[in-house]
């Protein structure tokens, strides 16, 4: 049975760790200088876009998180919110709706009802990675795959504990760095798809979650709470080199560039959460952040919906 309130609690309970933020409307008065590519994050409901320097509304009438491109950037996969219940659907680049993939709404009764959130592509655009509650009490993790439209549940099952929530894919398709919860802390941890087995990437007493693997592999962002902060980290794949790239604050939700040479993060100054960008550079002991930029003022965005980076738009 699908636990409704559980997904609404995880869905919701970071933004709420974080204290909210007041309704605004959101900026077109960017800061920083034009960047390359199209990065999307959410505000009320609506999926907005930072591209060129500017700032717009993407899509109205239906409440749309957690978005992520294709990597064509010809189309984007979001969790669709209904009432009780969400899906997984595709819209094309305009924000269009182009097709739902699971059908959460029970028509006998709200609790039998599930939820899907956290959507990801894949490196190769065939399949999307997602967290479900559709036949557990915790969340688990699900590869959706276009070409056939199936559903493969493939793991984790908190034993009570919360399961899986973001997942973020490496680039050869075959691993996942995954915000996931055993003993009740979340942590990130590194699944290998194809053998099943999983490895803890952190031990942060407070928790870590917001994964996000760099595209050309070198890196994975995540977020962690500590002594009443969340900083923004990178770590190497194999677990060394973990510094934390910020300073302390309230970070989420990163986001690479398509290159992998840039992080995009939102950041809770004051009223509410704004979109952030750096250049990323390395060292022999790890990574540190340089040019570091705000790009939106007073935009409101949801810190839960997180980021997404695509590439520019193509004729």
């Amino acid at each position: 049975m699908a636990r409704w309130w559980l997904g609404v609690a995880l869905a919701l309970g970071g933004l709420v760790a974080l204290g909210g933020a007041a309704l605004l409307p959101p900026a077109a008065r960017p800061a920083a200088a034009a960047i390359a590519g199209r990065i999307l994050y959410a505000h009320d409901g609506n999926l907005w876009l930072y591209a060129q320097g500017t700032v717009r509304q993407l899509t109205a009438g239906a409440i749309y998180r957690q978005p992520s491109w294709a990597p064509d950037g010809r189309s984007i996969v979001v969790s669709w919110l209904g009432e009780n219940h969400s899906d997984v659907a595709t819209l094309d680049a305009a924000g269009r709706m182009v097709r739902p993939w699971t059908r959460n709404s029970s028509p006998v009764q709200a609790t039998a009802s599930s939820w899907a959130f956290w959507p990801a592509f894949a490196p190769d655009g065939r399949r999307v990675v997602f967290a479900a509650d559709s036949d557990s009490y915790d969340f688990a993790l699900w590869l959706l795959d276009f070409a056939t439209g199936g559903l493969r549940r493939v793991a984790w099952s908190g034993g009570g504990n919360g399961g899986a929530t973001r997942a973020s894919w490496a680039p050869d398709g075959r691993r996942l760095a995954v915000a996931a919860s055993r003993d009740g802390t979340r942590q990130i941890w590194v699944l290998d798809l194809t053998t099943g087995a999983s490895q803890q990437l952190t031990r942060h007493a407070g928790g870590a979650y917001d994964p996000a693997w760099s595209p050309d592999g070198r890196a994975i962002a995540y977020i962690a709470r500590e002594e009443g902060y969340h900083g923004l980290w990178l770590v190497r794949p194999d677990g060394s080199s973990a510094r934390r790239v910020s300073r302390p604050g309230l970070h989420r939700a990163p986001a690479w560039s398509p290159d992998g040479r840039q992080l995009a993060y939102l950041l809770h100054q004051g009223a509410g959460f704004d979109l952030w960008t750096a250049q990323v550079r390395e060292a022999s002991d790890g990574f540190q952040l340089a040019d570091v930029q705000q790009a939106t003022r007073d935009a409101d965005a949801d810190a839960v919906a997180g980021l997404a980076w695509g590439p520019d738009e193509r004729p």
